[in-house]
């Protein structure tokens, strides 16, 4: 197996950092741009459609409930039904979760991108390794 040197790494650092320093403009930038233009609104319109189709799922649960306590309707009909429901309400919270880390995720990506390119965007010329710059 082969070992990187430390040197090596603290050179590809320096060397990584310069080239984004010299081409902010044409990779952060965009980058960024394309960030803030995200899916994010259908995604949240996405959120609250879930949202809305949960909340049905209660009712359409509380419904079924009733009927049971009121004696309309068979104790394995209500089951399967009531299995059913809660298989899809499953479902929903799960894919809200999906979209919603998605959202909070785009979110990370461009504050921290936005942080990297006021960083490079100074005129400084970066010389050596330091931790301080490393972190």
């Amino acid at each position: 197996m082969r070992y990187i040197e430390e040197v090596d790494l603290k050179l590809a650092f320096i060397k990584m950092m310069r080239k984004l320093q010299a081409g902010h403009t044409q990779v952060l930038k965009p980058f960024i741009t394309a960030l803030k233009v995200a899916n994010n609104k259908e995604r949240l319109y996405e959120v609250m459609a879930l949202e809305e189709k949960i909340e049905k799922n209660a009712k359409q649960q509380q419904v079924l409930v009733n009927l049971m306590g009121a004696g309309y309707i068979e104790p394995e009909i209500y089951h399967t039904e009531k299995n059913d429901l809660m298989a899809e309400a499953d479902s929903l919270m799960k894919e809200k979760q999906i979209l919603s880390g998605l959202i909070n995720d785009d979110l990370t990506h461009l504050e921290e991108a936005q942080k990297l390119l006021n960083f490079v965007s100074k005129k400084t010329v970066i010389k050596e390794f330091t931790d301080e710059l490393f972190l």
